[in-house]
C-alpha cells in the first residue's frame, strides 16, 4: 500500500484564504483530533467568536482540551 502525501491546513488560514469574515457556527467531529483542530483555530475562537460551538468527543483528553480553549475564549460549556 503506497502513501500518498495529504495538504493539510489549519481552520484560521482556510478562513483567511477564503476571506470569511464572520463564524457564527462550528461544529468539530474528526475521531479524537478535536484539540488539533482547536489549536488551528485560535484566531477563529477569538477574534470571529462563533455564537456556537458543537465539538464531539467522548474520551476524557479531548473533553479536558475543549474545557480549557472553551475558557481560555470565554465559551460556556
Amino acid at each position: 500500500m503506497a502513501l500518498e502525501p495529504v495538504a493539510v491546513s489549519t481552520l484560521d488560514a482556510l478562513l483567511a484564504q477564503a476571506g470569511v469574515a464572520r463564524v457564527d457556527v462550528v461544529k468539530i467531529d474528526v475521531e479524537g483530533a478535536e484539540c488539533h483542530v482547536l489549536e488551528g483555530a485560535q484566531r477563529l475562537l477569538g477574534r470571529l467568536r462563533p455564537r456556537l460551538l458543537q465539538v464531539e468527543g467522548l474520551r476524557p483528553d479531548v473533553v479536558q482540551c475543549v474545557r480549557e480553549q472553551a475558557a481560555r475564549h470565554g465559551y460556556l460549556v
